[in-house]
């Protein structure tokens, strides 16, 4: 769902903890079980206006990872959605873009 919580809780879901969760402890929905299913949850997530999916797939195309083709194009247009919404790695991978000039005019 994207609203967070806390590190012990994260542990239990991804594994690591003594007791794997089967669900989300805040909106009780089953977690993802491939790449595939992840990815689209957060693509889903990041259409609904969520800053943290937004910043995700943006990281995605800007090193060409978790399934997404490299493309800093693609990759500024989705941290400038999460940008706006002061999400900080939004936020720092914008900055960096700008300092590369790759993608627009270095400033």
């Amino acid at each position: 769902c994207g609203n967070g919580y806390c590190r012990e809780c994260h542990e239990a879901a991804t594994g690591r903890g003594a007791n794997k969760m089967p669900t989300c402890p805040l909106c009780r929905a089953v977690f993802p079980k491939t790449q595939k299913e992840v990815r689209s949850l957060i693509v889903k997530r990041a259409d609904d206006g969520r800053p943290f999916a937004q910043a995700e797939i943006g990281l995605g195309f800007y090193e060409g990872s978790e399934g997404f083709p490299l493309d800093k194009k693609k990759a500024l247009k989705w941290f400038e959605l999460a940008a706006e919404q002061c999400h900080p790695l939004a936020l720092y991978y914008l900055a960096l873009i700008h300092k590369e000039g790759e993608v627009v005019e270095k400033s």
